[in-house]
């Protein structure tokens, strides 16, 4: 965000939403790719006090939280009473069962340390959650590209060299997956404890010994 466009946020929230002691903070930014949150939260009625925010969407699922205590430009310790260290940026870890492409608005509160109620932030921001990409590889033949790779596809037939053909394989990174994430693959000795094995079903996708699929669904990290 860039300064003028922080100011801007500032003084929306000091006067588009009312008198600076009923101020709390604004989120500056949310991006999904990667995810990350950023902005700055406050009670201007007790200064110095930092506290934690969480963020809930529209349909009311929590989202996350961050820390806020980094430190930020005058103008917000301006509005907070104090040196402006109430910041908050970073990654928040997501369910991916709230990846579904869909629009929300996302809310924020602020939390204080002092125990005191907890105030909603200034703003809200729509934001389309769309689910973030996992890392694929494909090859002829070949195994698992490492430590946490699965395959999700055996179909089609690929030449090794002049004397030999195999199987075009996919695989996928599981760890790249987040809590509550279900997908389908080929072979279930690879899959980590965390990992629940929900179904199993005669597929298309995988055409090995087995030519079974088995629906897999990440419970913790």
């Amino acid at each position: 965000m860039n300064n003028a466009t922080k100011f801007g946020a500032l003084i929306a929230a000091t006067l588009g939403f009312g008198h600076v002691a009923n101020a709390a903070g604004f989120i500056d930014q949310i991006s999904m790719d990667p995810t990350y949150y950023a902005g700055w939260a406050c009670n201007p009625a007790t200064p110095n006090v930092p506290g934690w925010v969480h963020f809930y969407r529209s349909d009311n699922k929590f989202v996350g939280f961050l820390r806020a205590e980094s430190q930020r430009e005058a103008a917000v310790g301006g509005i907070c009473g104090d040196a402006g260290a109430h910041g908050f940026a970073g990654n928040v870890q997501q369910n991916w069962s709230l990846y579904d492409s869909l629009t929300y608005q996302i809310r924020a509160y602020f939390i204080p340390d002092d125990g005191r109620v907890e105030m909603e932030l200034q703003n809200r921001i729509n934001v389309v959650f769309t689910p973030p990409p996992v890392p694929t590889v494909e090859n002829c033949g070949g195994g698992a590209p490492g430590v946490g790779w699965v395959q999700i596809k055996d179909k089609g037939f690929c030449t090794l060299n002049s004397w030999s053909n195999s199987t075009y394989r996919t695989w996928v990174y599981l760890p790249a997956y987040g809590v509550g994430a279900t997908i389908d693959v080929c072979s279930l000795p690879s899959v980590p404890s965390s990992w629940l094995h929900v179904s199993t079903q005669i597929s298309t996708e995988c055409t090995g010994i087995s030519q079974h699929a088995f629906t897999i669904r990440k419970m913790t990290n």
